[in-house]
């Protein structure tokens, strides 16, 4: 069992992190309950946010969710006062499926009598067409549904932005990550004191890497360091691709980039590890510089989630032309 599983932050109370935020989402209730656009990076805390304002509007004892399969390969999660939907999962058709499932919730009676509340995640991904459908809803002055979007941006959808309240999220620090975990209580743990150090600095501030990588070094260290290696044979990989001079370099590129998109990388994170990566392996002033130019230019870039792909195929395109150059 996952420790976020295991040891659960019950309620806002229990936040050492994003004070004042939580001081402002205790203030909503189902009488003043808006649409809202939750953003921010990944690894930040956004989802804990949501389910544990949801538990304090609702007023219901748990956070756990019970899966409901809508085909093979699409499902959603549920309780008695809202549905939680990954937009990822929805495929190309999002908009079509998403239709049927909300058209035959709305047509039903809360147990609250209330109003439907639906999260939907991952918005970042919602095409044209998902959009407008969403904005169709939004848009209707006697609807009782409720929306709460989930995203790692913000500038894409301004279509929606308008019909809710925006609400950043900040990445949290170190400190406040180290709060997190004391507050937990964790059975058993193994982890030394420079262990831990060591890890908050690989995660990046990123609350859900810390806590996976202080599971699996605590219950299995071999796999710790298999599991970082691989990390490491992954950039070997790229490396071997970009630095050699060869016709179709750029397809197998965006064939990782693809598999990077699939599995929802912090894209940001990814590229500041790939950038120190390569800036170990030499001892080349001009390199050294190149490699630091394009990886803080394009980290600057990463505003629209729309152009992510886009951002980071142009990133190992301008590496390979340097590699072949060099």
């Amino acid at each position: 069992m996952l420790w976020t599983e295991k040891y659960p932050i019950e309620n806002l109370d229990d936040l050492h992190h994003h004070k004042e935020l939580i001081k402002n989402l205790k203030k909503i209730n189902k009488n003043n309950f808006p649409n809202i656009y939750f953003y921010g990076k990944k690894g930040c805390g956004k989802a804990t946010l949501v389910k544990l304002m949801l538990k304090q509007i609702f007023e219901f004892k748990s956070i756990k969710l019970i899966k409901i399969d809508m085909s093979p390969n699409i499902f959603f999660l549920k309780n008695n006062f809202y549905y939680y939907i990954d937009i990822l999962l929805l495929g190309k058709k999002q908009e079509n499926i998403f239709t049927k499932f909300i058209n035959g919730i709305i047509s039903t009676k809360t147990i609250t009598n209330y109003q439907h509340c639906f999260v939907i995640t991952n918005f970042e991904h919602a095409n044209k067409n998902f959009l407008k459908f969403v904005k169709y809803y939004l848009d209707k002055k006697n609807s009782t549904s409720k929306f709460v979007f989930v995203s790692n941006t913000l500038n894409k959808n301004k279509m929606v932005e308008s019909f809710c309240l925006p609400i950043k999220i900040r990445l949290i620090n170190q400190q406040e990550i180290k709060l997190i975990f004391n507050k937990m209580k964790i059975d058993d743990l193994k982890i030394l004191n420079h262990e831990v150090e060591n890890i908050y600095k690989i995660s990046e501030n990123d609350l859900t890497k810390t806590l996976f990588y202080f599971q699996l070094k605590n219950h299995d260290p071999v796999e710790f360091k298999k599991y970082l290696k691989n990390q490491e044979n992954f950039y070997d990989h790229i490396y071997k691709i970009i630095s050699n001079n060869k016709i179709g370099n750029v397809v197998k590129i965006r064939e990782i980039v693809n598999k990077l998109m699939i599995k929802n990388f912090n894209i940001i994170s990814f590229i500041r590890n790939f950038a120190k990566y390569l800036l170990k392996k030499t001892n080349n002033f001009e390199e050294m510089i190149y490699v630091l130019k394009i990886s803080v230019k394009t980290t600057l870039c990463y505003n629209d989630t729309s152009k992510e792909i886009i951002l980071i195929e142009n990133f190992f395109v301008k590496l390979i032309r340097f590699y072949t150059n060099k």
